[in-house]
């Protein structure tokens, strides 16, 4: 009861504390969710963008009271979200798992993955302006783990007031408590906001009863901050960085209840944070120029104990002990023509990203330090985007990828768009070349006790992909206050070498390559 009205009286709070800003960013929202930035060359009016973009904006996102990407995407088409109660929530795209989806925090990849997925309840959107999807293989701009598609949380940057903030709270029966925090402050040239997000899980007792249960406890704290400093009307300089620290509890079964009984337990401890550095210069209508630098660290601790109950004691068990510590480093740079007036424009890009990870579940025989293993991936790309009229867009483009293991790959693709003038639809196509490297826990994983055999496979190839995508949308005129909009979409993957985890033995599974995936 504590609980409930304490929630009470923080939505009370919020809403008196939204109400005094609200005419101002809703006002500004309504103008920047007509245009997006992620794949175009610069921001595009949503009408004009060459590929299919999903907008969800900061008013849907409060609209539904999500506090995470996962309560967000579950009522999302094309999408598939599955729940583990340790690995939490992965996500698959158009029938594509979440290893070939690349998840950007202003265009800028995550890292962390487990399994080839990003836990999507580690992802809080607190600090979320828009979210920006985009279907399809997206490698010929974003690299490697984009064959899928991309998934583009971009934060707050800007504010009307020169204060802003919120408080929001959520109280759910199942057991889910949820509070938020979010202060801006702007003046002149400068621009300073803090997000802070605390979620508990405190499951009620399930049905089975007993001290182990279907959901474990969940305990996770985040944090976000942004500076931004406006050097002039074309220069443009922020800073950003955030935290995430999440534990679960996993309550085993009481054995040997006559006698002394006892229990196997296992915690789980994640971090995550991330730095980041954006520079942009652009002249209106002519260019835009951007680069950005990201640092970026995840670490998951499992600690294994027994517990006594009588006494009631807990102890580490030897050997039993896993910590995971991977870290990346990326760099980005692009050049694009912005000319209205022209027919032709232009992008330009460089790529840079780097993946270290360390643990006791890592073994690369080759090195000297098994338990350490490393990568790196350069990327070039370069677009061209033809409009010789109001009715038809035409962009090309091709990255030339060079990783260190695996050596160069070639990705072209190529997207029309038809949008006749004064008549209510649209048509827009995609025939992309995919690609994905295989990642640090697919090449060197090795887990093996009395329960487990799983291991790496420093043979594996790449994944290479073909994805065609096509939607014909429809949007007549108003009849009266009502608008019909339609839209029917199809796609097609095609996927040489996919890694799967194969069973070869009785309890033994190893990373292969499967020939060919549709």
């Amino acid at each position: 009861m504590q609980s409930v009205v304490t929630t009470i009286l923080f939505v009370l709070f919020s809403a008196a504390v939204v109400a005094q800003s609200t005419g101002d960013t809703i006002g500004q929202n309504q103008t920047l969710d007509q245009v997006v930035v992620t794949a175009q060359f610069a921001p595009t009016d949503l009408r004009e963008a060459v590929s299919t973009v999903k907008v969800i904006n900061r008013q849907t996102i409060e609209l539904r009271g999500a506090a995470n990407l996962s309560e967000l995407l579950q009522s999302e088409a094309n999408m598939r979200l599955s729940n583990d109660a340790v690995l939490g929530v992965a996500l698959s795209l158009n029938g594509i798992r979440g290893e070939n989806v690349k998840i950007l925090i202003d265009g800028v990849p995550m890292v962390g993955r487990i399994q080839g997925n990003l836990d999507m309840n580690q992802i809080p959107l607190t600090d979320i302006q828009r979210i920006e999807i985009v279907e399809g293989a997206q490698s010929m701009i974003y690299g490697s783990d984009a064959s899928g598609g991309v998934i583009n949380l971009i934060t707050k940057k800007s504010q009307l007031a020169r204060f802003n903030g919120n408080v929001n709270a959520m109280y759910e029966q199942n057991g889910v408590n949820n509070l938020s925090t979010q202060l801006g402050y702007q003046q002149g040239k400068w621009f300073v906001n803090g997000t802070a997000n605390k979620q508990k899980f405190e499951p009620a007792p399930d049905s089975i009863g007993q001290r182990e249960q279907y959901w474990n406890p969940k305990d996770q704290t985040s944090a976000r901050a942004t500076i931004r400093y406006k050097w002039n009307e074309v220069t443009d300089l922020r800073l950003s960085g955030g935290f995430l620290n999440e534990t679960i509890t996993d309550l085993g079964e009481l054995r040997r209840l006559q006698f002394k009984p006892y229990a196997f337990d296992d915690i789980y401890r994640i971090s995550r944070s991330d730095v980041n550095l954006f520079f942009q210069t652009a002249k209106p209508k002519q260019y835009i120029s951007q680069a950005s630098i990201r640092a970026s660290m995840y670490d998951r601790i499992e600690n294994a104990y027994r517990y006594e109950l009588l006494p009631d004691t807990s102890a580490l068990i030897p050997m039993l002990q896993d910590t995971n510590l991977s870290s990346g480093l990326s760099a980005r740079w692009t050049y694009a023509t912005d000319r209205p007036s022209k027919s032709i424009n232009y992008l330009a890009g460089a790529e840079w990203n780097s993946e270290y990870g360390e643990g006791n579940r890592l073994a690369n025989t080759s090195e000297e330090n098994s338990n350490e293993v490393s990568i790196y991936e350069i990327g070039a790309f370069g677009s061209v985007r033809w409009t010789p009229n109001k009715t038809w867009i035409v962009q090309g483009g091709t990255r030339w990828v060079i990783h260190q293991r695996f050596g160069q790959a070639v990705l072209p693709s190529v997207w029309v768009a038809y949008n006749p003038v004064n008549r209510p639809f649209t048509v827009k196509t995609s025939l992309a070349f995919g690609y994905r490297s295989p990642s640090l826990e697919e090449l060197y994983f090795r887990f093996v006790d009395i329960n487990h055999n799983v291991v790496g496979n420093v043979e594996l190839q790449p994944e290479k992909s073909l994805n065609l995508k096509t939607e014909f949308a429809f949007k007549p005129n108003k009849i009266g206050s009502w608008q019909i909009d339609t839209k029917v979409s199809g796609f097609y993957n095609d996927i040489k070498n996919r890694i799967i985890l194969a069973a070869v033995g009785a309890i033994a599974f190893e990373y292969r390559n499967l020939d060919e995936w549709r």
